[in-house]
C-alpha cells in the first residue's frame, strides 16, 4: 500500500492510503483517441453528453475527458467505435496532482466523510 501524507503550514492534513484518495476524491478520467477519418457526428453527440468533455487537437486526434463514477472507459471506447475505425487510443488515469493542488487551492477537504 503506498501511503500519502500532507503537510500544509508545518500540519499534517491528510495521512491516508494513496489508493482512497485516488478513489473518492480524482473522479476524471481522459482517453486519448486516434481515428482514421473526422467523426463529426460523434463530435457533436459527445458535446450534447452531460459528463463528458470533448477536446478536439485536430479532425482526428481527440481526447474525452469522464466522470469514471457515471461512465467506464468501455462506454467511451465503444461509443467511439461506433463511429467509425479507431487508429490508437490511450487513457490516463486520474491525476492526483490535481487533487492535491485542490486541496492546497481551499476547494477540497481529504478528511471528508465518503458519501
Amino acid at each position: 500500500m503506498q501511503t500519502l501524507i500532507i503537510i500544509d503550514h508545518g500540519m499534517i492534513i491528510y495521512d491516508g492510503s494513496l489508493s482512497e484518495v485516488k478513489s473518492r476524491f480524482a473522479r476524471s478520467r481522459v482517453i486519448f483517441f486516434q481515428v482514421g477519418s473526422p467523426m463529426p457526428e460523434l463530435f457533436a453527440e459527445l458535446n450534447r453528453t452531460p459528463g463528458i468533455r470533448l477536446t478536439l487537437q485536430n479532425d482526428q486526434e481527440f481526447s474525452v475527458a469522464f466522470d469514471r463514477y457515471e461512465y467506464t472507459a468501455s462506454d467511451v471506447v465503444s461509443r467511439v467505435m461506433r463511429h467509425g475505425e479507431v487508429i490508437d487510443f490511450r487513457m490516463e488515469d486520474a491525476n492526483i496532482e490535481q487533487v492535491i493542488k485542490a486541496v492546497y487551492d481551499g476547494n477540497l477537504d481529504l478528511n471528508q466523510q465518503a458519501q
